[in-house]
């Protein structure tokens, strides 16, 4: 199981208040912090027992962060949403969400919220089994941090890198980014995160069967777990502890680890640890070939995951079952439980069919979604060229009128002018035709009449 990092939160964030703004704005936006960090805290109280109803609370934060408009915070508030999506085995949709955060966590420009999210994104891949696309967004995270030279979320990163490296059978290598992690966590003295790697590393020197450093690195694992006080932590080493000495063959002292871890996973009522741990003992005792009792053990585990509804720790049971009944001899039951592991591999195949059903109808609805708004915006920009061509056409209408009547102003100022003047011509044509008439007279009166 991959350990993810904890959402980096640095409080809630508000809009930074304007000078003139008016009193009741103000008051609003208070208001709307503190409701927004009363959803978050109920929303962070259900994350597990509850997450669908831990996502509803989330996401009325996030529809009144919107309101505030500061991006990390609506970026911080997807991330959480992302987060029920990823711990539902809703991957797709929590690879949405998160791919959505970060555009926020840009936008803010806040490194350290975007190699969040890279991480986040980098655990959806890695529940997908996409170990290349894991490592990739592994390693952004990790650039961003080293940029930031915060040595403790580097070490937090080389953890989660070694896990990768681990599932993918390169145990050295994992091993060498544990070791690299564990420097800086014993220099934080983070209880925590010591105890988690100590054991992460524990977990690989049993997978190559390095019995006794595996067993060391559980024991310092459980001093941490002690004192944190964390119960849980302490069961899950002990049933490790627990495993290393079954496949030692140290089967009493294997067995007491184990009901360590049995008795205190039933106290805090822990029922897929129950399943696991109960499986791990029927495993134990079906190699000491005392099949009654494995078979008694696998069933109690059985009865916890269908209360739990861990469908993989139930077929590991009807496996050892099974198992159990051939080897008694009893083929007739063995069958039935074989029967029955068919039926099991069938309702988790359905069950995996079923959410990649409901991740294609939610991804359908998205598209459809989308087309939609890009319908509406096209016929927006139709509109918009419409109006605009109405636009152009009534003020091409009103230049032209305009310039009509100033041609028509022009036309008749010049037809008055050219009035006027032709009145002028007029007048002076009359005078000197007058004058060339009374000079002749005179002249007729002066000289003599000519006689032919």
């Amino acid at each position: 199981m991959i350990l993810m990092l904890n959402i980096i939160q640095h409080g809630v964030y508000s809009q930074n208040s304007i000078v003139d703004s008016l009193n009741n704005e103000i008051k609003i936006e208070k208001n709307s912090k503190k409701l927004v960090e009363d959803y978050i805290a109920i929303g962070n109280a259900l994350e597990y027992k509850n997450p669908d109803s831990a996502r509803y609370y989330f996401e009325q934060a996030y529809n009144i962060s919107k309101l505030i408009k500061n991006d990390t915070l609506i970026g911080i508030l997807l991330m959480k949403i992302g987060y029920v999506y990823e711990i539902t085995g809703r991957l797709d949709s929590a690879k949405n969400i998160y791919n959505k955060a970060l555009v926020f966590f840009k936008k803010a420009n806040n490194q350290k919220q975007t190699a969040s999210c890279y991480n986040y994104l980098g655990n959806v891949f890695y529940y997908k089994g996409d170990y290349k696309k894991t490592l990739e967004y592994y390693q952004k995270s990790l650039k961003i941090y080293e940029s930031l030279n915060d040595e403790f979320l580097i070490s937090c990163e080389y953890h989660n890198i070694g896990l990768v490296h681990d599932d993918m059978h390169d145990y050295n290598r994992a091993l060498e980014y544990y070791k690299k992690a564990l420097i800086n966590f014993k220099k934080y003295n983070d209880l925590e995160w010591l105890s988690t790697c100590y054991n992460s590393i524990g977990c690989t020197y049993l997978e190559i069967k390095n019995y006794k450093k595996a067993e060391e690195n559980f024991e310092k694992a459980l001093i941490f777990y002690n004192k944190l006080g964390d119960k849980l932590g302490v069961a899950i080493v002990y049933e490790n502890i627990g495993i290393a000495k079954t496949k030692e063959g140290l089967y009493k002292d294997a067995l007491i680890y184990l009901k360590k871890s049995l008795k205190i996973l039933t106290e805090i009522e822990d029922y897929t640890g129950l399943s696991s741990v109960n499986n791990s003992i029927s495993k134990l005792y079906f190699k000491k070939k005392k099949f009654n009792k494995s078979i008694y053990y696998a069933q109690k585990s059985i009865f916890y995951t269908k209360k739990s509804g861990g469908l993989p720790f139930r077929k590991a049971s009807y496996l050892i079952i099974k198992k159990a009944f051939a080897a008694k001899g009893d083929y007739k039951t063995a069958y039935l439980y074989a029967d029955s592991l068919i039926v099991i591999k069938d309702t988790i195949f359905n069950h995996e069919k079923t959410k990649a059903i409901e991740e294609m109808e939610s991804k359908y609805q998205a598209e459809i979604k989308q087309q939609k708004i890009e319908k509406q915006k096209i016929l927006i920009a139709k509109k918009d060229v419409e109006v605009k061509k109405k636009n152009t056409e009534r003020n091409a209408f009103i230049g032209g009128f305009v310039l009509m009547l100033v041609l028509a102003f022009i036309i008749l100022i010049s037809l008055r002018q050219k009035r006027k003047a032709n009145l002028i011509i007029s007048e002076k044509n009359k005078n000197i035709t007058d004058s060339i008439n009374y000079a002749q007279r005179i002249q007729s009166a002066i000289l003599p009449p000519q006689h032919y």
